[in-house]
């Protein structure tokens, strides 16, 4: 495989498969077969779909999302990222158990309003014909460098970790330095106390 080239295949091979079809040994069809088999084995875990253009992937996605490679490859990753969206929502849902959360801008109370404005006003796992347009979505703005996806902004999914009083005690201790310095903020709104 060569960037930009696709695949190099040995001519003598491709030669001796055209050899065994024109001696009646092979069916056109089966060879045809055997060499897109050949190209689907190598195709996702050789990454050869980095090479192609991502306009041309996105096109073949719309066409066949059931075979799109950069899909496939994403996919656990995918399943991943909803796993922990999961678990986010149902601690946020359960205020009483986890009255604390930690996000991007620090330390608040689950009932505070700055937290009610960053997370979802419900959330629900992606299923059937939403889960494969999120897939996408997902798969296709990873960006490779940093991990990052289009999914990480998205106000739609839970995002921030709620948390019990214990748990919010050890996440402080854990985010303060030896000298007493905090590399997180609390809430001035909500002035949470652990």
């Amino acid at each position: 495989m060569r960037e930009g080239w696709g695949y190099g295949i040995e001519l003598p091979a491709v030669l001796d498969l055209l050899g065994l079809v024109q001696d009646g040994r092979a069916d056109p069809a089966q060879a045809r077969e055997l060499l897109l088999r050949a190209a689907r084995e190598l195709y996702v875990p050789f990454e050869a779909y980095t090479f192609e253009d991502e306009g041309d992937l996105e096109a073949r996605c719309r066409q066949d999302p059931r075979n799109c490679p950069v899909c496939r490859a994403h996919r656990g990753w995918f399943e991943g990222e909803l796993n922990a969206a999961d678990e986010l929502w149902a601690r946020y849902s359960k205020p009483e158990a986890y009255p604390f959360i930690a996000g991007r801008s620090g330390l608040h109370e689950v009932a505070c309003s700055v937290v009610r404005r960053a997370m979802p006003q419900a959330y629900a796992r992606p299923a059937g014909d939403a889960y494969t347009t999120e897939l996408r979505r997902y798969a296709h703005s990873v960006d490779p460098h940093s991990g990052d996806s289009d999914l990480e902004y998205d106000r739609g999914y839970p995002h921030w970790k709620a948390m019990t009083a214990a748990e919010t005690r050890a996440w402080t201790a854990e985010h303060t330095g030896p000298k007493g310095g905090r590399s997180y903020k609390t809430c001035r709104r909500c002035a949470p106390t652990p």
